[in-house]
């Protein structure tokens, strides 16, 4: 009989490889919002949609999925830290590859609390597995002894080195028998009180179209604006999907496509 955490890390390694990242481009990346976005690009090119909001509360909702065809959706609530959206966002992206092999939630099973549905936990464990592939996690680990303690300093420079939540990182080594899962429900206790990561403040934040693109995806964004110049999208419609004025269409344009490509917008 195969081993359960043997298929676990298989389907990890699997997904990884479908998406074309490396575990030495992820330690390479500068810092947790280029995790995000390297992440994110590669699950948007296997024909996902990934959105963002933030008109939801974190503690209601820290992400969900459309898994269904033609082009599955992914929604992430951009009140969380990066690290954490990283986590959703797989964990949101193994729900479709699932569903797209049959698998579905009863109706039963959809009324229990979500660490009680088996889909649920499922996705946990293939989402952990490709973020932190067991043998080159563990070498890791044998570098940064002070998270096997949950020492919060410790655990936070262990996150910035692999781009990974501490609270998943403390789950991952749980899963894998490192630490005792009192210490990883002592410290989830703590941790919901409180964010790890401090968000960027002042410098009056993003342009009007990296907000754009960064909320509905570059897929989509361009999806629009190319039925925009075909025609095929109404002028009024455009701004609804992007939530922006027709002005700023050539900004966003110019975004999507640093070099040639759209036209410009009249």
């Amino acid at each position: 009989m195969a081993n359960p955490n043997e298929d676990e890390e298989l389907v990890g390694q699997r997904i990884r490889e479908s998406l074309g990242l490396s575990w030495e481009t992820q330690l390479a990346w500068n810092g947790p919002y280029a995790a995000l976005n390297a992440w994110r690009a590669a699950i948007e090119r296997q024909g996902i949609l990934v959105f963002q909001t933030g008109d939801v509360e974190l503690i209601e909702m820290r992400g969900t999925s459309i898994p269904h065809g033609p082009l599955p959706v992914v929604l992430l609530n951009n009140a969380d830290a990066p690290h954490g959206r990283v986590f959703t966002l797989l964990h949101e992206f193994a729900h479709i590859l699932l569903t797209s092999s049959g698998h579905q939630t009863s109706t039963m099973e959809g009324k229990r609390l979500p660490e009680d549905q088996v889909l649920e936990r499922v996705s946990n464990r293939f989402a952990a597995a490709t973020l932190m592939p067991r043998r080159q996690f563990l070498a890791e680990v044998s570098n940064h002894p002070a998270a096997l303690a949950g020492d919060e300093e410790g655990l936070k420079r262990f996150a910035n080195r692999i781009k990974v939540s501490p609270e998943a990182i403390l789950r991952r080594l749980m899963a894998l028998q490192k630490v005792p899962a009192s210490l990883y429900r002592q410290k989830r206790r703590a941790w919901q009180q409180r964010s790890w990561f401090a968000f960027p403040q002042g410098g009056g934040g993003p342009t009007i179209e990296v907000r754009v693109v960064s909320s509905v995806g570059r897929p989509f964004a361009s999806l629009v604006l190319e039925g925009y110049q075909r025609n095929a999208v109404s002028s009024a419609d455009v701004a609804d999907y992007l939530g922006v004025q027709l002005k700023h269409l050539n900004k966003i344009a110019g975004h999507l496509l640093p070099e040639p490509g759209f036209a410009a917008f009249a």
